[in-house]
């Protein structure tokens, strides 16, 4: 049995592997939107980007209190 091997097809298709995950990893970019997804896309970047969400949803959070405690007042009164 003998085994053929093509060096310029396997180095083409690592290029070809190589460039499908680039474009994926810069397609879930475009998809959300978002600079930075991951710690893989920069770890100090992605450290403030999720400090800065816990920060929105807080700030959402307490929109949403005030809001039920405005509520409560209204209906008191």
């Amino acid at each position: 049995m003998q085994i053929m091997n093509n060096g310029a097809m396997m180095a083409a298709l690592g290029e070809l592997k190589k460039n499908d995950t680039t474009l994926g990893k810069e397609l879930k970019k475009v998809a959300s939107g978002m600079k930075v997804n991951d710690a893989g896309d920069g770890a100090s970047e992605y450290a403030m980007s999720e400090k800065m969400r816990v920060r929105l949803r807080s700030l959402d959070q307490d929109i949403e209190n005030a809001q039920t405690g405005r509520s409560l007042v209204k209906r008191i009164i």
